[in-house]
Order: structure tokens, then sequence, then C-alpha cells
């Protein structure tokens, strides 16, 4: 079989050209993300509610871009070349090393186009992950008007706490957990697991749990003595079927408020306790 050296000539060029724009788009991101680390109210800047997450998805979406640039380039030289560029401009090979060549490129091909549907994927995922987050900040804000402190992305080892509310009733540490909401959707807590309306398997508690654990070891141990911290699951999207048990509060987006009202008398603050968390916290 032919392989037409004149197609496949002008595909190598496209291949060419877009791999020299995705080089120089990496060295243009990667000098201009040193250029912003460079300001020096980079440490004056504090954690956001969402500012990962934030960070994450413009990051997705610039490759995402930065791909689809390069497949437009790849188009535009394609086209170019091969109505323009009549003359036989390319090396003679065999017709065995043209179909060589072509495999490679057909190769390189499919790889972008698996690129591109996997940073498509991400970006959604993402997206879908922010829009919860900034709903359960944005009920966060009434808590805050209520005397309370407000603080975000909490690092316990390796793990996460993604909001920790301080005030004289307690410590209260937020666990997000975002999952598609159905209409009329609703989820219970059953033992130590959470039941998504009749989804299963259910969501297990543990390793949350553990989390909680070293959290409220963490603050025992800057307060000298123990404490107990409260437990609250935000299932943005979803209506409470319960409220939860004695160790954890489930709420969603619209009332997170009802946390101001689950106390417990080993969890009162005193406010020579309260100032050290809150100082201990802004120094995370």
């Amino acid at each position: 079989m032919y392989a037409d050296p004149h197609i496949i000539s002008s595909l190598s060029a496209a291949a060419a050209a877009a791999v020299l724009f995705l080089l120089g788009s990496k060295v243009w991101v990667f000098a201009d993300s040193w250029l912003r680390s460079q300001t020096p109210f980079a440490s004056l800047i504090k954690r956001e509610a969402v500012g990962s997450y934030h960070k994450t998805l413009r990051k997705i979406e610039a490759n995402l871009n930065t791909h689809a640039a390069a497949v437009a380039v790849a188009a535009l030289v394609f086209a170019g070349v091969f109505y323009f560029a009549n003359d036989p401009w390319w090396y003679p090979l065999d017709n065995w090393s043209w179909w060589l060549v072509l495999a490679f490129l057909g190769t390189l091909l499919f790889v972008e186009f698996v690129r591109l549907i996997r940073l498509q994927h991400s970006r959604l995922i993402y997206a879908r992950q922010l829009d919860a987050r900034v709903a359960v900040a944005q009920g966060l804000q009434i808590v805050a008007t209520k005397g309370n402190h407000i603080f975000h992305s909490i690092s316990i080892g390796d793990d996460l706490i993604d909001h920790v509310v301080v005030g004289t009733d307690g410590v209260y540490a937020i666990h997000v957990l975002v999952r598609n909401p159905r209409k009329r959707g609703t989820v219970n807590l059953r033992e130590n697991k959470l039941i998504f309306g009749n989804n299963t398997p259910a969501y297990s508690l543990d390793s949350w749990n553990k989390t909680l654990k070293a959290f409220t070891t963490t603050l025992s141990g800057v307060l000298g003595h123990p404490i107990r911290v409260m437990s609250v699951i935000a299932v943005p999207g979803w209506s409470i079927g319960d409220y939860g048990s004695d160790r954890n509060l489930i709420a969603n987006q619209d009332n997170l408020i009802t946390l101001t009202g689950w106390k417990h008398n080993d969890a009162y603050l005193m406010n020579e306790d309260f100032e050290k968390v809150k100082q201990y916290l802004e120094m995370q």
C-alpha cells in the first residue's frame, strides 16, 4: 500500500510545530510562576477557604487551553504546508519508512487526544468540588457573625481539615464531603458510615476520625490539658435525613448555623484557651 509522503510530511511539520508551541508555553508558564512568587506580599496572604482548589483548577484550565491551542496550531500548520507547499520538500524515504513515520504520528495524536480528555474530566471534577466548597464557605460566613473565628485548610500531618471554627463554645472541625446531589437526595448517618440516598457502598468515616483524633491530640498538647473537638460533616447539595450523633453533626450548606447550637460541657473553652487555640491556628 502506497504512503503519500506529501500528507505524512505535512503531518510531521504540524506535529513539530505543536511540540515547539507546547515547549514554549511551558517555559512561559514557568517564568510567569517564578515571577509571581517573587512578590513581597506573598507571605502576607492568608489561606483562602478554597484556595488550593482555585489554584489547582487554574492550573488544569491553563494546561487544557495550552494543549487545545497546540492542536489548533498543528491543524493550521498542516493546512498551510499541505495546500501551499506543492514542490517536494521532504527527504526521500522508502515506502515502509513513511508508514513507520505515520504510525509514530498516529501514536502522538492518540496520546494527545487522551490527554485532552483527561484534562477536561479533571476540570469538571475540580469545578464541581470548587462550587460545593464555595457554598460551604459562604454558609460559614453566618457562623462567623456569631463571634466565632473561621480557619481554612489546616494541615494535620499528611491530612487536611477543610475548616475549623473556634469560639468560646468549643472547637468545630469541618470535613467537606462532595457527592453528586440527586433530586430529593437524602444523606443519613448509620453508625460510622454516611449513606447517600440508596447508594451503596456507604461512605466510611474511619479516615476522618483518625484525622480528627490527631487534631484533638495536637490541640490538647497546645493547651496542656485534654480538649474535645466537635466533628461536623458538611455535605453540600444534600438534604439531611438525621443530623448525626453524639460524635458527628451532619449539615449542608444552608444549615451550618446549627453547629452553634451543638454544645458539650467538655468542649467549652476558657478565654485563655480560646486565645491559645486561635493563635496556634493563625500560625498554620
